[in-house]
């Protein structure tokens, strides 16, 4: 496991053995969305952590779909509008925390909305894709 402070020397190794900085990492778990683990630190108790599909440079960035979603947190409907220009068909899949899909959906607009009723409380996270390209934004339902 490593730190950063998003520089090249502010990036530094914390999992050597002797470091106290971990004391252990467990439950983890992969899904489409992200990597997922809870690990202590003896500075900051358990924490639970997840790793994304987040850019890591400049040209990943113009590899992303860009979007907003709004009511954030909503209760029944959740309307998303994309600022990329994606003329073929989209695809918006929603999951819980746990990286399971609960909702799966096609638009071919840029403007659209899902109903959330049928969702219970708590976090997911909402990801469109389009031709090998996605992106990812956490919502929370009330």
């Amino acid at each position: 496991m490593w730190s950063s402070d998003g520089t090249e020397s502010g990036t530094v190794k914390i999992t050597q053995p002797g470091n106290s900085q971990i004391e252990s990492a467990k439950n983890m778990l992969s899904s489409s969305i992200g990597f997922f683990f809870v690990y202590r630190t003896s500075a900051t108790a358990t924490e639970l952590f997840m790793l994304d599909n987040t850019p890591t440079s400049i040209s990943d960035i113009s590899k992303n779909i860009s979007f907003n979603l709004y009511p954030n947190p909503t209760k029944d409907i959740l309307h998303i509008e994309l600022n990329t220009i994606l003329n073929d068909n989209k695809t918006v899949t929603i999951a819980n925390i746990l990286g399971e899909v609960v909702l799966t959906e096609t638009s071919s607009g840029n403007k659209f909305s899902i109903n959330t009723s049928n969702l219970i409380s708590g976090v997911y996270f909402v990801t469109i894709s389009n031709k090998g390209i996605q992106s990812t934004q956490k919502i929370i339902i009330e």
